[in-house]
């Protein structure tokens, strides 16, 4: 819990210092009116800074850049391209979800070598691509 809840300390420092929108002036915009191609950028956006934030935390910060590029309630099929990319982007890497990391943590506290970081991201990146382009398939057919 406690490592829970730093993640969220750390993730509002980053917000409070600037460096989110400093990123995202590196990464394509989405576009509101735009459904595949908004949700192509919510996904890779999603996927990538969930590596480096966690996705619980990363959620917290892009939520506000959806809201600043002018993403609102009748953007139905955008939030949930968010909220897939984001949950399914925990099964790249050990770091993407907290839940991995507790696991990860247990199981070396009780002597059991779970598995290496590569070990997760060999059968991680066939999880999550597979995933991805289900949801973003399924999303866009629903959204139009």
């Amino acid at each position: 819990m406690v490592f829970f809840a730093a993640m969220f300390i750390v993730t509002a420092a980053v917000w409070s210092s600037g460096a989110i929108p400093m990123i995202m002036t590196h990464i394509p915009t989405p576009n509101p009116h735009d459904l595949l191609q908004s949700n192509a950028v919510i996904s890779a956006t999603s996927v990538t800074l969930s590596q480096v934030l966690s996705n619980v935390p990363f959620v917290s910060l892009y939520h506000y850049v959806m809201i600043n590029n002018g993403f609102s309630s009748d953007n139905v099929a955008q939030w949930m391209m968010l909220a897939a990319a984001s949950t399914i982007s925990g099964n790249l890497t050990i770091l993407a979800a907290a839940s991995n990391v507790i696991i990860i943590q247990a199981s070396d506290s009780k002597g059991i070598k779970a598995f290496t970081f590569f070990e997760f991201l060999k059968i991680g990146s066939i999880v999550t691509v597979v995933n991805l382009l289900v949801f973003y398939f399924f999303i866009a057919l629903l959204g139009h």
